[in-house]
């Protein structure tokens, strides 16, 4: 008999859109945990507009979903994950780049300005 995990309640994922400076809840969506996180940001989309930076964390990358924040206006900044290798197709002075995500694998061309940083502690 293999082992399996049972929980007292259903899984439940939660996606919320919060305000930075104020932590106001302008959004949120939820469901069965089964789906994935893009599954309920794409329900939040409604609540962005031009006046807006949305950040995410990695997985939120994608280029049907960065096009799909394009449209609604809102700038985008999002952590994305080591595994993504954009491929540079104009080097700007700053040394960030601008790359091309779904090129030749999804319908989707979205032209992206990579930043690369990291964080040294010490």
């Amino acid at each position: 008999m293999g082992e399996s995990l049972e929980f007292g309640y259903p899984l439940l994922r939660l996606v919320v859109l919060v305000e930075c400076g104020t932590r106001a809840v302008l959004a949120a969506a939820f469901g069965p945990e089964s789906d994935g996180e893009l599954t309920y940001a794409g329900r939040l989309l409604s609540a962005l507009d031009r006046t807006m930076l949305l950040l995410a964390d990695a997985g939120f990358d994608g280029a049907e979903f960065a096009g799909d924040v394009h449209a609604t206006g809102a700038q985008f900044l999002v952590r994305s994950s080591a595994r993504r290798i954009p491929t540079p197709f104009r080097h700007l002075d700053d040394g960030s780049y601008l790359a091309r995500i779904g090129y030749g694998v999804l319908p989707v061309l979205l032209i992206v300005r990579v930043i690369e940083a990291s964080i040294t502690v010490t």
